[in-house]
């Protein structure tokens, strides 16, 4: 089985309708899964008659972030494996098919590349994940959407709460290594791009949480965190420039990206 833990603070209404009509499509083709929402208010599900899902687990909590909403919805998993997906992250059947039948230990991941795609359609670039054999994540530039960890990873550990946007990296960075027992060797997940994580907004808050981070300690200097800062320096200091040209900064970094 795998469990795909979405957290929804404000829904685009066509992004969960389109969600919706996808997942039910995976489960009359067979998937073994389970479709775990985190809701931040219960006004965004009166509208959708969710209740008749039988792949749908629901939960409606006052989360203070994303990683409070997956702590939450982690906290509800007692077997098989994990995958994080927002409403813009539209997998491929056939990785998630390949991903309920592998049964994982603590430390083993599945991993895909991602289809990166800007919001008007205008351009993609596909973002490679790490594929077989011993990796650490906390050395390695990867794509969320597309690992799929066991649910035993998670067990008696959370995500840090006090940050918005580098939690994730934080988790991990905290695991010396995990095995990747499994490589879907197409993108098989497709990322929409235009989040926050990737608005000027979140530039400045990556780097200021970075720097936050290891202010209190909770980030290591080591050489590869600190190459991560200086990474995320450029485009907090583009930030402050007019939005065409962070876009366009932007557009040119991830491009270069799928090069390297």
């Amino acid at each position: 089985m795998i469990n795909i833990i979405t957290a929804i603070s404000n829904p685009d209404v066509n992004l969960f309708e389109g969600a919706i009509k996808r997942y039910s499509s995976f489960f009359n083709l067979g998937l073994d899964f389970n479709w775990i929402i985190q809701f931040h208010s219960s006004s965004q599900i009166d509208e959708f008659n969710i209740e008749s899902y039988p792949f749908i687990s629901f939960d409606i909590a006052d989360d203070r972030s994303i990683y409070d909403a997956w702590n939450l919805a982690l906290k509800r998993i007692k077997t098989g494996n994990v995958i994080f997906l927002g409403l813009d992250d539209i997998p491929n059947f056939e990785f998630l098919l390949d991903a309920s039948k592998i049964m994982l230990s603590e430390l083993d991941l599945l991993s895909t590349d991602v289809k990166m795609q800007s919001l008007d359609s205008k351009f993609s670039y596909t973002r490679s994940n790490p594929k077989l054999g011993k990796v650490s994540l906390y050395k390695f530039t990867y794509c969320h959407p597309g690992l799929v960890f066991s649910h035993l990873l998670f067990a008696n550990k959370s995500f840090n709460e006090n940050y918005k946007i580098i939690s994730d990296g934080l988790f991990y960075s905290k695991i010396p290594f995990l095995n990747v027992v499994g490589y879907f060797p197409s993108s098989g997940v497709t990322m929409l791009v235009g989040g926050i994580s990737n608005s000027r907004k979140g530039a400045r808050s990556r780097f200021i949480e970075l720097l936050r981070a290891l202010y209190v300690g909770d980030m290591d200097l080591n050489r590869f965190q600190l190459i991560g800062l200086l990474k995320s320096f450029p485009a907090y200091i583009l930030s402050f420039f007019p939005s065409f040209l962070f876009k366009f900064f932007q557009k040119t970094r991830w491009m270069l990206s799928s090069y390297f």
